[in-house]
């Protein structure tokens, strides 16, 4: 069993060392990746729109995770873990910062539709999500929010607004429930 795991992980390396430069290329450097990246081969990148950038210091990013750039900007951090079947879309722009862990099901987006009739505008605001934040499974992360370091977002949470740092929080939409001591 352990020299199939290794060989797993040979293998990832191996298609990012080919896939990641060929990406960057053919997107003409809007896609930036920095030295060591174990990004699985069933991630979807897309970046669309003459000013979009997605720059990705060092992450882990598993399986079948959507990172969508339409005129925004995305910006992960080094040593990232970014669980399966999430969905990062920017228009505007994201920041995750160094050493968050994001649960599977994740959404996170910096847009929001009009509400008026006909109206087909986004309503864009950014989203910078801290150092060592720990975001659990199937939570919602909305437009314009800013999560401090060191906090900790509970399963199927809802965030509509920012996050204090050093804070455990829960909830639809989520709330403060204690303080972390460190």
């Amino acid at each position: 069993m352990l020299k199939l795991k290794h060989f797993k992980y040979t293998f990832y390396i191996m298609y990012n060392f080919i896939r990641l430069p060929l990406e960057a290329m053919v997107t003409s450097g809007k896609i930036k990746y920095g030295k060591v990246q174990l990004i699985r081969p069933k991630v979807k990148i897309i970046v669309e729109g003459k000013e979009s950038k997605l720059r990705i210091e060092k992450a882990n990013i598993l399986s079948e995770t959507l990172l969508h750039v339409e005129g925004g900007n995305i910006e992960i951090g080094k040593n990232v873990f970014i669980n399966r079947n999430c969905n990062i879309v920017s228009h505007k722009y994201i920041k995750i910062e160094d050493n968050c862990t994001i649960g599977p099901n994740v959404c996170i987006y910096d847009h929001d539709h009009s509400t008026k009739l006909g109206d087909e505008q986004y309503i864009l605001s950014s989203i910078n999500i801290g150092r060592n934040v720990w975001i659990g499974a199937n939570v919602t992360i909305l437009k314009g929010v800013s999560i401090g370091d060191d906090a900790v977002i509970g399963a199927g949470s809802v965030v509509t607004k920012d996050i204090q740092a050093k804070t455990i929080n829960v909830g639809n939409p989520a709330r403060k429930l204690k303080q972390i001591e460190r």
